[in-house]
């Protein structure tokens, strides 16, 4: 059992690092660095990131 635990290791880290090499990443939604057009008035950013924690 230690012996299928050491190489099922040594697969997930080489794929990570096949992955890492290539700039290979997971596909999200996420929008990172776009701001709401909430955010864009004049005390819009103060009271978005009050309201929202800043995500």
């Amino acid at each position: 059992m230690r012996r299928v635990y050491q190489i099922l290791g040594a697969l997930l880290l080489s794929a990570y690092a096949l992955a890492e090499g290539t700039g290979w990443e997971l596909p999200t939604n996420a929008k990172r660095g776009v701001v709401p057009a909430s955010a864009r008035t004049a005390a819009g950013f103060r009271s978005f990131t009050l309201w929202n924690g800043g995500k």
